[in-house]
């Protein structure tokens, strides 16, 4: 339930946000982070977050995540 709930409040967000593994492999993706990198919230799903922000100007705010046993980093663009 909780997890909906994140998922649906990321959806509804004007800013961008990627989420991804600690080895930054994108697990989520707003529909704000699709238009700012030109791409489909889905097609950024699986990719490194270092080779979707290289080349951009983008000021990146980065938070580290307790998620059950995994630590996930939250990408704000």
């Amino acid at each position: 339930m909780v997890e909906a709930e994140v998922g649906s409040l990321l959806e509804l967000l004007p800013v961008a946000v990627l989420v991804t593994s600690e080895e930054g492999i994108v697990l989520r993706a707003n529909p704000a982070a699709g238009v700012i990198l030109g791409v489909s919230e889905e097609a950024l799903l699986g990719r490194c977050v270092d080779e979707l922000l290289v080349g951009t100007r983008l000021g990146v705010k980065v938070r580290r995540l307790c998620h059950a046993d995994q630590i996930l980093r939250l990408y704000v663009l």
